[in-house]
This record gives C-alpha cells, structure tokens and sequence, in this order.
C-alpha cells in the first residue's frame, strides 16, 4: 500500500507543471519509501535517501535542502528563505535544479525497486519497508546495490535541459 501510494505522489509529480509543486511530491514520494519514524522524519529521509544516492556531506545537505522545501510547500510557507541558492543560478533557476535533483532521487528509487523480485517484496507493505529499514547496514546497502551517481546526473542533466 505505502508502494502504492508513493508512486501515485510521483505520478503527481511528473504531471504537475509548477516546479516547486513538483519538487513536493517527488519528496513526498521519496519520503514513502523511506517511512520515517515519527519524530525523526526529516533525519530517516536524509539518512536513508543516501542509501539510494550514496553517503556524504554534500548529498546529506542536499536531501536536508529538498526536505526543507518539500515542508514549505507542504505548509504553505515561504519557500525563498529556505532555498541555498545553486552557485552561477539565480533562484528560481536554483529551484528548477532543486525540483530536478528531488525527481531523481525518487526515479531512481522506483526504477530500482521496481527493477528487483527482492526490492520489490521488501518495499510491498508497511511491514516489509520497515523490516528493510531496521536491517544492519551492511544487508540494505547489498540488497539495495550500488547508488546512483546523483551530484553527477543532477548537474549534466540540468545543463542538458537548460542550455
């Protein structure tokens, strides 16, 4: 069910226009499959979205960064005080690659889960995400395989989409 509902936020977010509408439900689809515990949300979505990007301050920061977006716009707060602006992008050019940056994280998540019999049944219920999140490190990481290479693919497809 929580699979299921992930991907319908994905959904969402592929066919909203709006960049920071996007970036909301691609966290929030990111954010199912990570099923963070209650009082520790943002830390769960940061410390286990790396299992899908890979480790290290600068992704940590990054995944802080489009949670706290994701909360603005999920709250109706002001989104620009929130937003680090990207070096040599003006804000709403730093939005655009924020957004861009969300929707990989979870496209990758998906098309990973969705690529493996074994994924597929760890992340199938409630029950299943939360027995794949309480395993030592050492089995998630060789369950999930190897990150996706995200500071990477994130800046070679902004400049792709954008020049």
């Amino acid at each position: 069910m929580k699979l299921r509902r992930s991907f319908d936020a994905w959904m969402r977010g592929i066919q909203e226009a709006i960049p920071g509408y996007r970036l909301h439900q691609f966290v929030r689809a990111a954010e199912g499959l990570t099923k963070p515990r209650r009082g520790r949300i943002s830390n769960d979505f940061e410390d286990r979205c790396q299992l899908f990007i890979g480790r290290g301050v600068r992704n940590k920061a990054a995944l802080r960064q489009l949670y706290d977006l994701r909360s603005c716009f999920e709250h109706i707060k002001p989104w620009r005080s929130e937003l680090r602006k990207v070096r040599r992008l003006d804000v709403a050019e730093s939005l655009l690659f924020r957004t861009l940056q969300a929707e990989l994280v979870a496209s990758w998540a998906f098309c990973r889960i969705l690529q493996s019999q074994t994924l597929l049944r760890n992340f199938a219920s409630d029950n299943s995400i939360e027995q794949f999140w309480a395993m030592p490190e050492p089995e998630k990481k060789k369950a999930w395989g190897k990150p996706a290479p995200f500071t990477a693919e994130a800046a070679s497809s902004y400049i792709w989409l954008y020049e």
